[in-house]
């Protein structure tokens, strides 16, 4: 059978999906817009085409943007990191594209102070992602004599699918749990037990020590992680059964060369982890991204137990504020759907952001 050139994706109406880098296509949102603003933002849905790269200089599994055959920006590299795998367990052809709708908002103006555009997917996401792909149809009508019968099977088969992620899920974030321990590695007198139970990461390397600050505060930006070193990250997440790639190094528009070291861990059905450590030097962490992608029933205690871990890696050394940054994670992400939340704590930079499905953290910045 032939695969179709483009193949048209539906979404669930909520245009979750971000697209990054659209600050630099400001003038082709105007175009599409309209060059007259007004101090109301504006609001239009659009037809969006998502366009593979493989051959992008900068990163090999780029996903493009396009409006009206106009490039408005990228698919995020998590996502297009899914999406691209997905190409290749299908076996799908460099040069297929995808059609979805699209919202875009903003450009006001007011004051002489121009707003900014964004643009925003409306992407299906896990199972009806794959679905869609291979044409597999999501609802099969079937005779009226065996829709009785089929409800029960179904009924039963979704009351044993349910049994095991809720057991699959517990096993996992089991797994994730961790007597803390202090970077002298000793044990501390009285053992953190948090519900859900939420790790925290050992120090691994002999890295000096970030300043110690018993409160977090919203101050002036530092730039990368100080204190830690990629060992950090890449050996505590082996030991919860992830796996590590070695370091690979990349060429950034804007950055020159870079390090890139990446782990995931895959427990579909349920959900799949993955973290990206990016720095400058090859010894320095200057920041973080993790995404974890639920694919059914997404549960905000477990993407909040994941990502709280993961945010603790900014404080390694100091207890007190990896509990805060991890408490700020916990209270915030419920709120999320599709914005971003950003906080800057004790210097460092975190960015937290939705949809349910598919939450994800930035840890640090390279600025």
């Amino acid at each position: 059978m032939n695969t179709p050139k483009t193949i048209p994706l539906n979404g669930d109406k909520t245009y979750s999906q971000e697209v990054v880098g659209e600050s630099k296509y400001q003038d082709v949102f105007e175009a599409i817009c309209g060059k007259k603003r007004t101090e109301e933002s504006v609001r239009i849905y659009v037809d969006a085409l998502i366009i593979p790269e493989p051959n992008n200089p900068y990163d090999p599994n780029a996903y493009k943007v396009t409006v009206k055959g106009k490039t408005v920006g990228y698919l995020p590299r998590q996502f297009a990191k899914i999406l691209h795998d997905l190409y290749i367990k299908y076996n799908l052809p460099n040069d297929l594209t995808l059609s979805t709708k699209a919202m875009i908002k903003g450009g006001w103006e007011r004051d002489g102070i121009k707003g900014h555009y964004g643009i925003w997917l409306d992407m299906p996401v896990g199972i009806d992602l794959e679905n869609q792909l291979t044409n597999k149809p999501n609802n099969t009508q079937l005779p009226q004599n065996s829709k009785n019968n089929t409800r029960k099977k179904r009924s039963l088969l979704s009351t044993i699918l349910i049994v095991i992620i809720i057991t699959c899920s517990i096993c996992i974030i089991s797994s994730l749990c961790i007597t803390i321990i202090s970077p002298s590695s000793t044990k501390t007198s009285q053992p953190v037990t948090i519900i859900p139970a939420s790790p925290k990461p050992t120090k691994i390397t002999n890295t000096p020590k970030p300043t110690n600050t018993t409160e977090p505060t919203s101050t002036a930006r530092i730039p990368g992680i100080p204190g830690i070193m990629p060992a950090d990250v890449t050996l505590n997440l082996k030991q919860r059964k992830f796996t590590c790639t070695n370091v690979k190094e990349v060429q950034a528009e804007g950055f020159g060369t870079w390090y890139l070291w990446t782990c995931d861990r895959d427990e579909r059905p349920v959900m799949n982890m993955h973290v990206e450590i990016m720095s400058r030097t090859i010894s320095d962490v200057d920041t973080i991204e993790a995404t974890i992608i639920q694919y059914y029933e997404p549960n905000n205690e477990i993407a909040a137990s994941f990502l709280g871990y993961m945010a603790t890696f900014a404080f390694i050394d100091n207890s007190d504020l990896q509990q805060s940054t991890k408490t700020w994670v916990e209270q915030t992400l419920p709120t999320i759907q599709k914005d971003c939340v950003e906080k800057t704590i004790n210097g460092i930079y975190f960015k937290l952001c939705g949809p349910p499905t598919a939450h994800w953290i930035e840890i640090g910045n390279m600025d």
